[in-house]
């Protein structure tokens, strides 16, 4: 061995005892050596992507916010529209209510707004101050708008016209001609001057009644034409003013020759006041015409509207802005991403010529997962809608970022979805509203009606609704209406359209059928499967409907026509009682009309003074002592003459006018209070009763001492007891502890008879006419008589048998026990007289 050997054989030593004389001992440590890199490179790669993700989520968590906060504050603004839009249509509190709600929603989603910080937006701090004045300023506008609504004068300036220039003058006017007609009433002097007279006062009457109709068709109430309306009233006024005029004009000398020279100042004053009243209307024309006519939809359009619309396209710009960002950081994220695969597909690409395994580990679990995740985020940034879900990598460092983006994606596609949704949905039931419905029906008739089909319409009103949210509260209310439209989507097919367009009013749009009934038996369906109980919470409600249904194309081939021709179909179901089907038919529109024209003629009649006050006596059996009066309503008709109640009290509830009916009633009472000392009786409906309002009106005239309680009787029927019997006894108790008594009407006609006398202790129970007209010939209703008289007794209530026409029928009821007896034997019905009492009695006796 050589020196130069010798020296050389430690270092062969080292290199063996670490493996370096061999390919594999190389391979190894070579391998070693690009595991610490690759180790090296993966510690930092972790590090690297953990940093991008937790900034990435924490941007995108604020950003959601933000968006968030924008949705809820656009949908607040669209709500605040929409409550103002109410208000201008009824400005009760409730909708006041709403319309401050709004605005504090509407703050109160800017100020959490003002709380975020957002330094990626350097401005974000400055426009939500924006945003903030914007809204300061819209309820500066929004509590001017509800000051002028509540002012009438603020509201429609006409008015203040009619107050101070036309009311007076008609009444100087009116009184005038009233004055004249009754100087030239004397019976010995029929002449044509008093005739002359008498038409000028129906011309002014006439003149009167057209400035309403004026001043309504201003207000959209009788033609939805309102200039075509206003022009029409407007010529009609016109050419009765001028026909008026020369008439008047004419006056002073006819009197003169008719030698009535004293009447001739008296005329002077009417032509005075007619001119005064002529140029007030002008006034008031040009008001009503010209278009700040309405002060509060001047506010609206001209002031709150603009504030809105830009507070929202500021809202929509902020949050267009945001999205953008998202959708930038997403781009660096994924350019990121792929600088990074690029570096470990480098790294993989030497690491697989040197060690296979490593490059096929590395392959498997990295490279494929990465590349699959860099896919979907490559299709999410072209915009391209994908239902493929995302596959979550097992590496621990890229799954937070796609865990991330997928949380921000589905919140945002939710968002829209829901937007969406709402814009053509009932919010409460989930059914199509009003706008989807239209649009469907407008498809059905455009592709239905040129193939041959034919297109149905059913029009669904629940009865008595208003009825339900009174006595139990809005939220059970809601309940109930979400329970019919479920039952409604059960009746109908998968293809039929079920829709909620207002309150209690659902639609049903049948896009084909066959039959030509079949309609009509979708509809029984209907009413069968919501005769049955709804139970909400403790709770067993029951609900009917009214359905009319119209059937395109015999009844109309326009959206507009088949909705109103079923409504008008509902509107014949309803008259004719609770659950019940009507197909649309053209004379129909007629009858509406005359219904239309009817509740005019009604709501005239109580203005006007048309109702009157009949009472029929009830006597003891003897018929010698007066027991009590009970009060019975007719209306003198101008044309048709005296009406019986059943002509128009139907018709007066459902128009809501039975307390004010029922309170001139007890106004008629009061009067004669001082100088009659009998008892009244007076039937109420089932509405008054569960009316706090009226309720509390009674209450008053009892405490004021204004009606005694011992001398006022109040009937009600069993149907009023049929629906929500606790409450309407705990209503009848505490009327029954004032003094007042209470009497069961038609007793024997109703529901469950006997459930209802032993619910409440009545005063008194009137046996129904219909038993009492054949006890002479008829032994089953003589013995049910007996039997009502014998349990009323057993109760300790007294008994008054109803249309006792016949003296064997007073026998009968004498010798049966019978307490007080009313019908035409003892008495008819008369108007009520200030002498009527000492009239009667006399009578009697």
């Amino acid at each position: 061995m050589s020196v130069a050997d010798e020296r050389q054989e430690p270092r062969r030593r080292a290199t063996r005892s670490w493996g370096l004389d061999s390919y594999r001992g190389r391979y190894f440590w070579l391998s070693v050596a690009v595991g610490l890199l690759v180790i090296a490179l993966a510690h930092w790669g972790q590090q690297t992507v953990r940093r991008m993700s937790e900034q990435s989520t924490s941007l995108a968590t604020r950003q959601a916010s933000i968006i968030n906060g924008l949705i809820d504050a656009e949908r607040a603004s669209h709500q605040l529209r929409e409550a103002l839009l109410a208000y201008l249509e009824q400005p009760h509190a409730t909708a006041q209510s709403r319309i401050e709600r709004q605005l504090k929603q509407l703050d109160f989603t800017l100020q959490r707004l003002a709380q975020q910080r957002y330094p990626e937006y350097p401005s974000y701090g400055q426009v939500v101050i924006t945003l903030r004045k914007d809204t300061r300023r819209l309820s500066t506008l929004v509590d001017r708008l509800v000051h002028v609504r509540r002012d009438p004068d603020a509201w429609v300036p006409a008015g203040r016209i009619m107050r101070t220039q036309l009311v007076p003058a008609n009444t100087v006017i009116a009184t005038g001609l009233q004055n004249l007609e009754s100087a030239m009433a004397d019976p010995a002097d029929p002449t044509s001057l008093r005739q002359e007279i008498l038409t000028l006062r129906l011309h002014w009457q006439q003149i009167i009644g057209e400035l309403r109709l004026l001043v309504a068709n201003r207000f959209g109430i009788f033609d939805i034409d309102v200039q075509r309306g206003m022009q029409a009233r407007k010529d009609n006024i016109e050419q009765r003013l001028d026909a008026f005029d020369r008439q008047l004009r004419q006056l002073p000398g006819r009197l003169a020759e008719a030698d009535e020279a004293l009447l001739i100042e008296e005329v002077n004053d009417v032509l005075d006041a007619f001119s005064r009243w002529k140029n007030g209307y002008r006034t008031l024309f040009t008001l009503l015409t010209r278009s700040g006519w309405r002060k509060d939809q001047e506010i609206l359009h001209t002031r709150i509207d603009p504030t809105l619309d830009l507070l929202q396209n500021r809202l929509t710009a902020m949050r267009i802005r945001l999205q953008a960002d998202a959708r930038q950081q997403l781009e660096h994220l994924l350019s990121q991403g792929e600088r990074l695969a690029k570096l470990i597909g480098l790294l993989a690409a030497g690491i697989l010529l040197l060690l296979a395994l490593g490059y096929l580990a590395f392959r498997h679990w990295l490279l494929r997962p990465i590349h699959q995740v860099t896919e979907h985020l490559h299709r999410e940034a072209r915009g391209e809608k994908s239902n493929q879900a995302l596959v979550i990598p097992p590496i621990h460092e890229t799954r937070h970022l796609t865990e991330a983006f997928a949380a921000m994606r589905e919140q945002v596609r939710a968002r829209e979805r829901r937007l969406d949704y709402l814009a053509f949905h009932d919010a409460l039931t989930g059914l199509p509203n009003r706008r989807l419905f239209r649009e469907k029906l407008g498809d059905a008739l455009s592709g239905g009606l040129t193939r041959g089909r034919r297109v149905a319409v059913l029009f669904v009103d629940l009865d008595r609704f208003k009825q339900v949210n009174d006595a139990h509260g809005h939220q059970v209310g809601d309940q109930l209406l979400v329970g019919v439209a479920q039952r409604l989507r059960q009746v109908f097919r998968s293809e039929d359209t079920v829709a909620r367009l207002s309150g209690d009013e659902f639609a049903v749009l049948l896009g084909h059928f066959g039959g030509h009934n079949e309609p009509l038996v979708l509809a029984r369906k209907v009413l069968d499967t919501l005769s049955e109980p709804f139970v909400i919470g403790d709770r067993k409600l029951y609900a009917s409907a009214s359905v009319g249904v119209s059937i395109a194309p015999q009844h109309g081939s326009t959206v507009d026509e088949l909705i109103q021709h079923a409504d008008t179909a509902m509107y014949r179901a309803k008259s004719a009682g609770r659950s019940s089907i009507a197909q649309f038919q053209h004379d129909m529109l007629e009858e509406r009309a005359q219904s239309l024209e009817l509740e005019r003629e009604l709501r005239t009649a109580l203005s006007e003074g048309q109702l009157r006050l009949h009472v029929q006596p009830i006597y003891d059996c003897s018929g010698k002592t007066l027991h009590a009066r009970e009060c019975l309503l007719r209306w003198e008709h101008p044309d048709k003459g005296l009406l019986a109640p059943g002509a128009f009290l139907a018709l007066a509830d459902e128009m809501g006018l039975m307390p004010q009916i029922t309170d001139w009633i007890l106004d008629q009472l009061e009067r004669r209070a001082s100088s009659d000392d009998g008892s009244y009786s007076v039937n109420i409906s089932s509405r008054l009763l569960h009316d706090p309002v009226f309720i509390d009106r009674l209450h008053h005239r009892v405490a004021d001492g204004r009606l005694e309680a011992r001398r006022l009787i109040l009937e009600i029927t069993e149907d009023t007891l049929a629906r929500e019997l606790e409450q309407t006894t705990l209503q009848l108790a505490d009327l029954q502890a004032l003094g007042v008594r209470i009497a069961l009407d038609d007793f024997g006609t109703g529901q469950s008879s006997l459930s209802h006398l032993r619910a409440f202790p009545f005063d008194l129970i009137k046996i129904d006419r219909s038993f009492v007209a054949e006890v002479e010939h008829d032994e089953q209703d003589a013995n049910l008589v007996r039997a009502i008289i014998s349990l009323a007794h057993a109760l300790e209530m007294s008994v008054v048998a109803e249309g006792v026409e016949t003296e064997s029928q007073r026998r009968f009821l004498t010798e049966e026990g019978c307490d007080y007896l009313q019908g035409y034997l003892l008495g008819r019905p008369e108007p009520l007289a200030p002498d009527e009492a000492g009239a009667q009695a006399s009578t009697a006796g």
